[in-house]
């Protein structure tokens, strides 16, 4: 089962880089339907529903990705806190 989460989001990936955006959309939520908890699909998934304007859909995936309690990167975490707190401004939304 975690192959095929893991071959779900690497082909999101390659679906982003030749500029298939709807079809990594499926991708990675295919890859987030196996497992929950993977915290750089969350990450993706934020950034394609950013792109596509879905500001509130990609907050949900920013949140998601910080509470996954990942073991990433600093620097994507950070990165991560900076998009919500931009989407949340956006959306009016308070800070926390």
């Amino acid at each position: 089962m975690r192959k095929v989460m893991e071959l779900r989001f690497n082909l999101a990936l390659g679906y982003l880089k030749t500029g298939e955006p709807d079809k990594a959309l499926q991708s990675v939520q295919k890859a987030l339907a196996l497992n929950p908890r993977h915290s750089l699909a969350y990450y993706t998934l934020g950034g394609i529903l950013r792109d596509q304007r879905d500001y509130e859909g990609a907050l949900k995936a920013y949140l998601g990705y910080l509470d996954s309690k990942a073991a990433d990167s600093t620097l994507t975490r950070a990165e991560a806190l900076h998009q919500v707190a931009e989407l949340k401004a956006y959306l009016g939304l308070k800070q926390d």
